[in-house]
């Protein structure tokens, strides 16, 4: 179970091809400890880098790198946090 909140900023302004950081954070908590030696409860920290491509008015695809990083801040213990990066692939659809 968890929330966040994310913001994208387009580096050009929204065009056809925008490059654009993305930054987010959240509180997360989880049936299972994680990362496994961890807590349930983590706040997350992300950015991501990318490119976003307007297929029409309706549909984006959108190619990134970005990182991700869960801990519990220190609050509990253990607290061993995670760090990820990787790339992304994204089909999206506006509503």
């Amino acid at each position: 179970l968890g929330a966040s909140t994310h913001a994208r900023w387009y580096a050009l302004g929204e065009r056809d091809f925008s490059p654009y950081l993305e930054y987010g954070a959240g509180l997360f908590y989880g049936f299972d400890a994680f990362p496994a030696d961890g807590t349930n409860f983590t706040f997350n920290l992300s950015t991501h880098l990318g490119v976003e491509y307007d297929l029409s008015p309706d549909a984006v695809l959108r190619f990134g790198y970005g990182n991700s990083h869960q801990s519990n801040n220190g609050y509990l213990e253990p607290n061993p946090g995670f760090d990820g990066n990787g790339f992304s692939f994204t089909y999206a659809v506006r509503l």
